[in-house]
């Protein structure tokens, strides 16, 4: 094999391996989960105001050219024994996809009456994938 082909199979090699390691970013505040999505940087923060919960968030897109599909942000919200007290689906358009489309996006959802120790767990869906609270609406 050319010394020439050896350096570029490397370096490609090199390029897809720390692809496949790097994690999607997902960032988030004590009491909250954000599940990790490769197409999306998503974060989430809790908030109080008052008796009610206030779950903030941004949605970035991470594919940077083609953008990311619409979709939707699944919130489901559990008091501190696991039983789910809130639930909503908030959607979003596409990101990034044409030249006028947000690059981002941010999102906000009220839960009245939420305790302060309330566990949230947050989610971003593709448009083509369904979530529980959708098929319950």
């Amino acid at each position: 094999m050319n010394p020439h082909t050896k350096i570029s199979v490397l370096i490609a090699t090199t390029i897809v391996a720390a692809g496949c390691i790097s994690l999607p970013s997902a960032t988030s505040s004590p009491g909250i989960e954000v599940v990790p999505d490769s197409r999306v940087s998503l974060s989430a923060h809790k908030a109080r105001d008052g008796q009610t919960l206030v779950i903030r968030g941004l949605i970035r897109s991470r594919t940077g050219r083609g953008g990311v599909s619409k979709g939707h942000i699944h919130i489901v919200v559990h008091d501190a024994t696991g039983k789910q007290i809130g639930e909503a689906v908030k959607y979003h358009p596409a990101l990034g996809m044409r030249r006028r489309a947000p690059r981002q996006i941010r999102f906000s959802e009220r839960f009245p009456g939420a305790p302060p120790d309330a566990l949230v767990r947050v989610e971003r869906h593709s448009a083509s994938e369904s979530c529980e609270a959708e098929s319950e609406h």
